[in-house]
């Protein structure tokens, strides 16, 4: 029995997270308000505060996963060295006191790479092919490609890299 992680199409944590407490499942899908500009109009809108990721208790995981994998929006669990991402129950508590004293919380994710990471490039022309990253500038990381016996420099989004040891299912 343990909380496990949801990985979602993005804007689809809150019906994802419906479509699981109508199955009964315990869900933890915590929401912070914004404010959106409209040409016409301003709004306070209810976001994720964990974008795409939904935490739902499991009881039984071998026998569970398959149902929720094939709700609509759900595109995986998180997979940490090919084993199920597991969140203690202490970390989900801490996050709820987070938010309950804090009202103005936001989450910012840290660039979660440094120089020297070992990555793998996930999308576009070089997907599969792994590196070094050198150097991160804004949201574009330069990575050293070691094939063919020479160096390659690749200037790659952020955002189409992941650690060689963390994978989607």
């Amino acid at each position: 029995m343990a909380w496990h992680v949801i990985y979602t199409k993005p804007n689809s944590e809150k019906k994802v997270s419906q479509t699981l407490v109508a199955m009964r499942k315990q869900v933890f899908c915590p929401v912070t308000s914004e404010i959106r500009q409209w040409s016409d109009r301003r709004k306070v809108i209810s976001v994720p505060l964990f974008r795409s990721y939904v935490f739902v208790w499991m009881d039984d995981y071998k026998n569970e996963h398959v149902a929720v994998l094939q709700l609509p929006g759900v595109l995986g669990f998180l997979k940490w060295l090919g084993k199920p991402g597991i969140v203690r129950s202490e970390e989900i508590e801490q996050i709820r006191e987070f938010i309950a004293r804090y009202k103005n919380h936001k989450i910012s994710v840290a660039n979660r790479y440094s120089t020297g990471d070992k990555v793998s490039i996930a999308e576009g022309p070089l997907a599969g092919k792994g590196g070094t990253i050198l150097a991160i500038r804004n949201k574009t990381a330069v990575l050293e490609l070691e094939t063919l016996g020479c160096c390659l420099l690749a200037h790659v989004p952020v955002s189409n890299i992941k650690d060689v040891g963390s994978v989607i299912d």
